[in-house]
């Protein structure tokens, strides 16, 4: 009776550790998966960022050049190619969306997969509040644009095939307080596209995502 009973307990011993190996063993291969997806998904993210940043740099260095060459005109006299005003007073900025890999994870039900708390807030930070802010000043400087800018240089300047001004023409309008006025606005709107400009956010969040690929690689 005693071995049928040790005979019985062993067998129901083995079956109980089976089970609870093949148990651990489909929650080490669910983890994996879900640990490959999110590292996946954070790839796909940090690319989307790299291009953002790509253009941003671009828009960063080309509103900081016309702000400068505006007050440069405005402070210091500065009369040199006075041709291309049209190319530093008339910008209007436009703001694009490079958040593919994201709207994809929001919108599945998906964005759980960040399990860093770190990079998920920040992602929702910049995609969802600093997007907005952009987008913001992007609507305002163009109806500021449309309105305040190109109607007066449309009346008051002709432009050539080239989008260039007759020099002379040019620095004889800025002796009217009108022109030098628009000047001052457009360069003071041309600081706020730079405020939403997020270069260093993104570049930050960059790092985050960079550091924890390189963790999750380093743990497989």
């Amino acid at each position: 009776m005693l071995k049928t009973t040790l005979h019985y307990l062993g067998e129901v011993l083995v079956v109980t550790i089976g089970i609870f190996i093949a148990f651990q063993l489909n929650n080490y291969s669910e983890n994996q998966k879900l640990k490959s997806r999110e590292e996946n998904a954070l790839k796909r993210i940090a690319s989307d960022l790299e291009t953002e940043k790509a253009w941003l740099q671009k828009v960063h260095r080309n509103y900081t050049r016309s702000k400068e060459k505006l007050e440069s005109i405005l402070n210091e006299n500065d009369r040199e190619n006075l041709d291309s005003l049209y190319y530093h007073l008339a910008k209007e900025y436009v703001h694009f969306n490079y958040n593919v890999e994201y709207s994809t994870l929001k919108f599945s039900g998906n964005l759980y997969l960040i399990t860093n708390d770190s990079i998920r807030s920040s992602l929702v930070k910049h995609y969802e509040l600093n997007y907005a802010y952009s987008e913001e000043v992007a609507e305002r400087h163009k109806a500021f644009v449309e309105t305040y800018i190109l109607g007066y240089l449309s009346d008051e300047l002709s432009l050539n095939a080239t989008y260039l001004y007759d020099p002379l023409e040019v620095e004889k309008k800025l002796k009217n307080e009108e022109l030098q006025s628009k000047m001052r606005s457009q360069s003071k709107w041309y600081g706020m596209v730079l405020t939403a400009v997020k270069l260093k956010f993104i570049n930050d969040l960059l790092d985050l995502i960079d550091h924890e690929i390189q963790s999750k690689t380093s743990d497989s």
